[in-house]
């Protein structure tokens, strides 16, 4: 070591850092999207969204960008009342598992409606308009659009429900449910 500069040790160091530290930012560059679902690029810090919707692989966005996650297949909303969750129904864990709705009939009777809805995102065969559908439910409620989804197919329900005798929803269920 007689022969070697003592900056040479100092100037090694801050390359090896510098090579760590490299690496750990491009590793975090990349993203990840599951085999079920979209993405929508979104720019971290200003909050703009790529015009571009991304389906299941591992890509490189960027320092600061990341997906907003949408799924691609079949989703159920269900609404149970108790007399369901007792009558052996089995339903897996669903986070969107909620309570039965609270309705009024065209008579004023209050009653309680378990029912179940299956969805999907994005009703259209073409690339272009799936993006488009999906950037404007991104746009429009943001990541709590499951929230909307909840609340919108509620009063689908009550709204219904106000038009039909607590007879009918029991004797005319498949007119109740076409309505």
């Amino acid at each position: 070591m007689a022969g070697c500069h003592p900056l040479w040790g100092v100037v090694g160091v801050c390359l090896f850092v510098m090579a760590i530290i490299s690496s750990i930012l491009l590793g975090c560059s990349f993203s990840i999207l599951e085999p079920l679902e979209y993405g929508l690029e979104v720019n971290g810090n200003t909050k703009q969204i790529q015009d571009e919707l991304f389906r299941s692989g591992r890509y490189f966005v960027g320092l600061g960008h990341y997906f907003e996650r949408f799924p691609r297949d079949e989703l159920a909303l269900v609404f149970l009342t108790k007399a369901g969750e007792t009558a052996g129904i089995s339903v897996p864990d669903d986070p969107w598992r909620e309570k039965a709705i609270a309705c009024r009939t065209s008579e004023g009777m209050r009653t309680n409606i378990g029912l179940g809805i299956q969805y999907k995102l994005g009703l259209s065969t073409s690339e272009m308009e799936l993006k488009d559908q999906i950037m404007l439910i991104f746009e429009r409620y943001g990541t709590s659009w499951e929230e909307f989804l909840v609340k919108i197919a509620s009063e689908a329900v009550r709204n219904v429900t106000t038009k039909f005798t607590a007879f009918d929803l029991f004797q005319r269920r498949k007119e109740v449910g076409a309505a």
